[in-house]
């Protein structure tokens, strides 16, 4: 590791400290990207769908960080998770390396490397099934969580979040886990 350091004569305006180490798990509530709050101030939301992948959040060294926590536990049976690597390139990689067996053996569907999931074109398998109006909660990685953009319901109240946070949620089955506990080693990224 580089450590990073300013000029030796380098002058400042204003200096900040932050204790990372006090730093809460966040997600942004439905329907805006932008109405974020703690975990633990959103309260028990059970989540059948979890989501990583499209544009965001699904670069080789998310998907890595995925697998990481991913290996050797199970998807809670009550949940859907659905993953889109975020280029051919990196499905290959995850191919090759073993990590996408890490993924699948946890319980996760792989979904093609497309803007589809983003947009609601994917299948969901439990819960809020395509065409169903009934309320219900997913969390994903994606970039927008408007009013049924996913699935076309209207009902179903998306919830944002870092795809360490998704994973958090997919093996716990809803959103009161705090994520920091399944924290695992940052994974090795080969170059």
């Amino acid at each position: 590791m580089v450590p990073l350091s300013s000029d030796p004569d380098a002058e400042y305006d204003e200096e900040y400290t932050v204790d990372l180490s006090a730093l809460e798990p966040l997600a942004a509530m439905p329907h805006m990207p932008d109405n974020v709050k703690k975990v633990s101030e959103i309260g028990e939301i059970k989540v059948n769908q979890c989501c990583i992948g499209s544009c965001t959040n699904s670069s080789y060294y998310d998907m890595m960080k995925v697998a990481s926590i991913l290996k050797g536990k199970t998807v809670s049976p009550e949940v859907s998770l659905t993953i889109s690597p975020g280029s051919k390139q990196v499905f290959n990689m995850l191919a090759q390396n073993g990590a996408l067996a890490d993924i699948i053996s946890a319980g996760a569907r792989i979904l093609e490397c497309a803007c589809g999931p983003c947009i609601g074109q994917w299948k969901r398998t439990i819960g809020n099934l395509k065409g169903d109006k009934t309320p219900n909660s997913i969390i994903e990685s994606f970039n927008r969580n408007f009013a049924g953009r996913n699935d076309g319901n209207p009902l179903t109240n998306a919830f944002l979040a870092s795809p360490e946070m998704v994973m958090a949620m997919a093996i716990n089955g809803d959103l009161t886990f705090n994520p920091l506990e399944a924290r695992s080693a940052p994974p090795r990224v080969r170059t």
